[in-house]
């Protein structure tokens, strides 16, 4: 893996408003503009089987999770054990998740989350990503399968309308959620778009309504399933029979703990590295993980004496501890790799570059290209 500079420009901002996404400043457009990031087709291989051989891992360590009921360990409340029970065993297709990779020494790709529920990056990844290739490096390969899988993965939903939802006022998870809205149309679904704070219950239907006091047939929400469970209208969900997306059985596969897990039934997988519930076993270097975090939120890591904690505006009290190995460096920059997912294939790839070695909200989005090094 290599960070190619160039001189070739393109509009990212003009670009994204031209297709259609509307981000709300330039300045809030992190994207880099002079370099890429060069991947060779043996790490664009790898990086497909450990995504496919982790997602099974995943689904499998979920279902023992249903089948023993360890969902306390997940810090999902009591009365929602069912409610996340029926939904499991409903088997409703997930739609989108982004597995956020670090490498060993020896090039092995090692998971460090996977983002299951509210993955951020997907206009980045996919069309803006496309149209730089195109502009630019027309002539190039790239791995963006994104659009492509996805779109008819929506088609086969078993729902005539979708309803999409994100709190109001926050604009990046708007325009995710828009482009969300833009593909589901493309699979020939009606949309329909409102804010979260007016979702309600509804006697008379006897489910969730929309601002038009619209029942909500199947629900898109760009919205953490650990914060919805906590929200004024959480106690009705167990009555709900809304089709959701994601569905409540990613609250598990994106929460931290999952991790430890994995570790637990799957010890000394290739792609996987050891994480546990305490810090003891990883003696004085280890990266500390919140259970529920976002943008890097709550992260700690510790190298011997050396310590970096990126803020958290949440108090949060139950954590994982991981194995430290350090994102690759590539010139000053750190580079964190991501594979999209779209269900249970792998779709596609979008990489942060950031100056801290945890990426945080202040990473920049740099698009890649796939070269046989010996031959560029």
């Amino acid at each position: 893996m290599k960070r190619i500079t160039h001189t070739k420009s393109f509009p990212w901002f003009e670009s994204a408003k031209a297709l259609g996404i509307e981000f709300p400043t330039e300045r809030e457009m992190r994207c880099t503009s002079d370099a890429y990031i060069s991947l060779t087709p043996t790490e664009q291989s790898l990086l497909l089987k450990a995504s496919t051989e982790l997602y099974a891992l995943i689904e499998q360590a979920s279902s023992q999770v249903f089948k023993e009921n360890r969902l306390s360990q997940f810090l999902i409340p009591e009365p929602y054990h069912n409610f996340f029970q029926t939904s499991w065993h409903a088997s409703q297709s997930p739609w989108l998740g982004r597995f956020d990779f670090t490498f060993s020494k020896n090039g092995v790709p090692k998971l460090l989350e996977f983002n299951s529920d509210t993955p951020a990056l997907l206009a980045e990844s996919s069309l803006l990503q496309e149209a730089w290739r195109q502009s630019t490096f027309s002539t190039q390969k790239s791995w963006n399968d994104i659009e492509e899988l996805f779109v008819p993965h929506v088609s086969k939903a078993a729902f005539s309308k979708l309803h999409l939802t994100t709190p109001k006022g926050l604009m990046y998870d708007q325009l995710q959620t828009k482009l969300i809205e833009r593909l589901v149309k493309q699979a020939g679904k009606e949309t329909t778009f409102f804010p979260l704070q007016s979702l309600s219950w509804d006697e008379s239907h006897e489910d969730f309504v929309d601002d038009n006091t619209q029942r909500i047939e199947a629900l898109y929400k760009f919205y953490p399933w650990e914060w919805m469970i906590e929200d004024d209208t959480s106690k009705h969900l167990p009555q709900s029979t809304l089709q959701w997306f994601e569905p409540p059985s990613r609250m598990l596969s994106s929460c931290k703990y999952m991790l430890a897990l994995l570790w637990e039934l799957f010890p000394e997988h290739d792609f996987l590295l050891p994480t546990f519930s305490e810090a003891t076993p990883l003696g004085d270097s280890y990266v500390q993980k919140p259970y529920y975090s976002h943008r890097g939120e709550g992260i700690h890591l510790q190298k011997n004496e050396k310590k970096l904690s990126i803020p958290s505006p949440i108090q949060h009290e139950s954590f994982v501890y991981q194995e430290l190995c350090p994102l690759p460096r590539l010139g000053n920059r750190y580079c964190c790799v991501s594979v999209w997912m779209v269900g249970s294939s792998p779709a596609g790839i979008g990489i942060r570059e950031s100056r801290t070695p945890v990426t945080d909200g202040g990473a920049f989005f740099i698009p890649h290209l796939i070269e046989d090094h010996k031959e560029a």
